[in-house]
């Protein structure tokens, strides 16, 4: 059983379904696909914390589980702040990536924070991830930066979008 689902989003011959999160059903996916994704880029980096791991998906809410035929093949993670729409996390595994499913979820993002009445969406990235690339081309842009990652956003045109 897949649960429910929020949305379908055509990609080309194919689609996928957006789904609440069940912890049961999807909290070991979640943490295997965080470690798969990030665990060696945060140990060197900001630190790795198993604690803080084991216990995700901590806030289930804020998640968005990401199915093809009714496998998880991703999630996404966001926070409903009060000046923006923060995007925490967008994983998928590798078989979904590039192939238009990062940039149907940036669509869909686009279309929550409209919604929510956000003007902005926020985010941060790894230098080395190769999703730079596909913020950088949808028009996010820096808004700060350190050694390891960027701080990006993006405006958000408040008019409704019949896409995503």
């Amino acid at each position: 059983m897949s649960g429910p689902v929020i949305k379908s989003i055509s990609i080309g011959e194919s689609s996928i379904e957006l789904c609440p999160c069940d912890v049961d059903r999807d909290g070991r996916f979640i943490r295997t696909l965080t470690a798969a994704n990030f665990f060696k880029l945060l140990r060197t980096t900001y630190g790795w914390n198993e604690d803080h791991h084991r216990q995700e998906p901590a806030q289930p809410e804020q998640y968005t589980m990401i199915r093809r035929g009714g496998d998880n093949i991703g999630f996404i993670t966001l926070r409903d702040q009060t000046d923006c729409l923060y995007l925490r996390s967008i994983q998928l595994v590798p078989e979904a990536r590039g192939v238009g499913v990062g940039t149907s979820l940036m669509q869909h993002v686009e279309n929550v924070a409209r919604a929510l009445g956000h003007r902005t969406i926020r985010l941060r990235v790894f230098h080395k991830n190769r999703a730079v690339s596909l913020y950088r081309r949808l028009g996010y842009t820096v808004e700060s930066s350190d050694e390891h990652s960027a701080g990006l956003q993006k405006a958000v045109d408040p008019s409704p979008t019949l896409a995503g």
